[in-house]
C-alpha cells in the first residue's frame, strides 16, 4: 500500500513538472489563479509586461498585478478571471484595452481567460492568457496615417478625381468630383461607379 502511495505522489509530482514546464516555456503571458482568484503561477512573459515577479505575488489577488484600462475611455475594465469564475465560460477582452505596468507602462493587450475544472465539471481555478499588442497598434497608426496622408493630397488635387475598389465601387471621392458633378459623398460612396449620375 505504501508502495503505492509512493508510486501516485511519485506520478502526480510528475505531472505537476511537466505542466510548470509547458507553462514557463509559453511564448504568451499566463498567469493561473486558484478559484478565488488568487495567484498560483506566473510564466516569465507575464513578469515582464505586469512587472511582477512570481514569488512576490503568489497566494495574492490577481488584481494586485493584472490592472486593466479601456484604451479610449480610460475607465477600469472588468478583471476577466472574476467573469470566469462568475459565469464559468471562457472569456477575452474587448478590443483597446491596456494593460498598467507595476512601473506605470501602459501595454495594449489581448486576452482570454477560461476555467480549469475538475472531474465533476466544478471551477478549480483559471487560465489568463495574454499577449502584447504595441506592435500590432503602432502598424495600425503607421496604416492610418499613411491613409489620411494619401487621402489629404488627393482631396488638394484640381482634378475630379474617384478611388474604386476592385469591383468599380466607390471608396472615396475628392472635393472636386463633388463641386464638378454636384453630388454628396452619401450619393456617391459605397455606389458603384455605373450607378453614379442616375446610370449616365
Amino acid at each position: 500500500m505504501k508502495q503505492l502511495e509512493t508510486l501516485q505522489a511519485s506520478s502526480l509530482q510528475g505531472v505537476n513538472d511537466w505542466f510548470r514546464t509547458v507553462l514557463y516555456s509559453i511564448g504568451d503571458a499566463v498567469i493561473t489563479t486558484n478559484c478565488q482568484g488568487l495567484i498560483l503561477q506566473m510564466n516569465a512573459e507575464a513578469e515582464r509586461l505586469t512587472g511582477w515577479r512570481e514569488h512576490e505575488v503568489s497566494g495574492k489577488p490577481l488584481s494586485t498585478v493584472f490592472k486593466i484600462i479601456n484604451e479610449e475611455t480610460r475607465d477600469e475594465v472588468e478583471n476577466p478571471v472574476e467573469r470566469v469564475l462568475r459565469e464559468g465560460v471562457v472569456v477575452g477582452l474587448a478590443n483597446h484595452t491596456i494593460l498598467i505596468a507595476r512601473d506605470g507602462r501602459e501595454i495594449p493587450i489581448a486576452d482570454s481567460g477560461a476555467p480549469v475544472c475538475n472531474e465533476k465539471g466544478e471551477i478549480r481555478g483559471v487560465v489568463l492568457v495574454f499577449r502584447d499588442q504595441s506592435r500590432e497598434r503602432e502598424g495600425q497608426r503607421l496604416v492610418e496615417a499613411a491613409r489620411c496622408y494619401a487621402e489629404a493630397i488627393v482631396d488638394t488635387l484640381r482634378e475630379a478625381l474617384l478611388v474604386m475598389d476592385a469591383d468599380l465601387r466607390v471608396v472615396s471621392a475628392n472635393r472636386s468630383f463633388y463641386r464638378l458633378f454636384q453630388v454628396t459623398p452619401d450619393e456617391t460612396v459605397g455606389r458603384f461607379v455605373y450607378e453614379l449620375g442616375d446610370r449616365q
